[in-house]
């Protein structure tokens, strides 16, 4: 690209460079750039005519500043920071409402003492446990009370029990020559900071609630509502997500397995 590099308009909320030679099959990356350093930021995203996906932060953004009169008095941070905020609460709601939402694994290591650190940096609560010794035979462990870790407690491999130590440390019984620990567990999820971050995948069904959400914030940052009527918004969106959302499966008739047989005068033909 010629003459790629323009100085930035520090009076304007954007600056504009056109490529004149480009053509809508470009794709674009940018860096700033401090002169007097002579160092560069990392290269952003990469960005085609089309602009940017409809479920990015960006789109967000620009959709919640289009729907107000007047959006100067809100900066992209304060908006982005609001969307990123109500996808806490929907991914709250949704690990709430249902159990299959927002999963993920890790393999945990843990030594001679039974000690494991989950490191990975969106885990939020686990759901299940497997635990192998040998790398290949996984049994799966059930969740204890720490105060039921007597030291006279006699624990089997094939039935290891677990429990934890504050958010992030597990401990498992028995402890052997030491294992791994295979955490099922509910995703926090990470914050969209580029404008091209996407909105997760359940969530790509309802974004007219993140500007509508964004939205309220808008007004009440303005004094047009009070905050208990923000709340009860808020509160409205996250119940209309939770409705929508509900069951996740739709894809066949639920059937009703009888276990046993029905007795008594009363049975059906």
């Amino acid at each position: 690209m010629t003459d790629g590099t323009i100085a930035y308009q520090s009076d304007s909320l954007y600056t504009i460079f056109d490529d004149t030679s480009g053509s809508v099959s470009y794709g674009y990356r940018a860096r700033f750039r401090n002169s007097v350093l002579g160092t560069n930021t990392i290269l952003s995203d990469w960005l085609t005519s089309i602009g940017f996906p409809f479920y990015s932060l960006s789109s967000v953004r620009t959709r919640t500043k289009e729907k107000l009169w007047n959006a100067d008095f809100l900066s992209d941070g304060v908006v982005d920071n609001w969307t990123n905020e109500f996808k806490d609460k929907l991914t709250n709601a949704a690990i709430q409402s249902n159990e299959d939402y927002s999963l993920g694994t890790v393999d945990v290591g843990f030594g001679t003492a039974g000690l494991g650190t989950v490191t990975t940096t969106d885990f939020k609560q686990p759901r299940r446990v497997w635990v192998t010794y040998n790398g290949s035979d996984f049994h799966q462990s059930t969740k204890m009370d720490a105060n039921d870790d007597l030291p006279d407690r006699v624990y089997v491999s094939t039935r290891p029990y677990h429990y934890w130590f504050g958010n992030d440390v597990i401990q498992v019984k028995p402890e052997e020559s030491g294992g791994t620990a295979r955490i099922m567990f509910y995703r926090q999820g990470t914050p969209m900071q580029n404008d091209t971050d996407e909105l997760p995948f359940f969530m790509r069904g309802y974004t007219d609630g993140f500007v509508e959400y964004n939205l309220i914030q808008a007004q009440y940052k303005d004094q047009k509502i009070s905050f208990t009527e923000k709340k009860g918004l808020e509160q409205t969106l996250i119940t209309d997500f939770v409705n929508q959302l509900t069951p996740r499966d739709k894809s066949g008739a639920e059937m009703i397995d009888v276990v046993e047989s029905i007795q008594g005068d009363d049975q059906m033909p």
